[in-house]
């Protein structure tokens, strides 16, 4: 059975590899296909599917991709715990724990450092549904993660690198038999050998 391949999938397959091209670009400009695949027109979202969004959820108008990178004003978003107002001028990048040197550095500090530019694709693990509106591709800008913890001189002993944004809620959580409702902030961590490896970025800019 051939398998048919969307130039939608197509594009979402190799935009991060290229970061060129559009819709239109000509057949060579495209990944190979495998033998067997069939590439299709993008025909697989009706034109009476109408996008449901929120201020807190905004869903990208997938037929109005004309390219592998998605503007910053039409990115996906989503969120936890509502969209915290962040001044640019005040912000400050805390790295505590088990460092040698605590670091609290700005946007300018961070800008500062060597940088680096890389385009990559985010997609909501909840992206489902007709419209698949939960993805975006972009070009980023940042100061590479091993860079400022280097400045802030990690010790032998530190195992998980734990990232927590500014965005905070409240959850009900069972403690001890009780439920109790705590307030916390919106966190992710990584292993120590990925933190410390090339690939993990800061960013601070999006499509320039």
């Amino acid at each position: 059975m051939s398998k048919q391949t969307t130039r939608r999938e197509v594009l979402k397959g190799g935009a991060a590899l290229a970061g060129l091209g559009a819709l239109g670009f000509p057949q060579w400009g495209l990944p190979a296909l495998a033998q067997g695949e069939t590439l299709v027109e993008f025909t697989d979202l009706p034109d009476e599917i109408v996008l449901e969004r929120t201020p807190d959820r905004r869903i990208i108008e997938v037929r109005d991709i004309d390219g592998p990178i998605t503007p910053a004003n039409k990115w996906f978003t989503t969120q936890h715990y509502g969209h915290p107002a962040v001044d640019r001028a005040t912000y400050r990048l805390r790295v505590s724990g088990m460092v040698d040197s605590p670091l609290e550095l700005s946007l300018a500090d961070l800008r500062a450092m060597p940088s680096r530019e890389l385009v990559f694709g985010f997609e909501c693990s909840g992206n489902r549904g007709p419209q698949n509106g939960l993805s975006s591709n972009g070009r980023w800008n940042g100061v590479s993660l091993r860079t400022v913890l280097d400045r802030a001189g990690i010790q032998d002993a530190a195992s998980e690198f734990v990232f927590l944004g500014a965005d905070r809620g409240e959850e009900e959580v069972n403690f001890r038999g009780r439920m109790t409702t705590v307030e916390q902030q919106y966190g992710r961590s990584l292993r120590r050998h990925v933190a410390l490896s090339d690939e993990p970025m800061l960013a601070y800019a999006l499509n320039g």
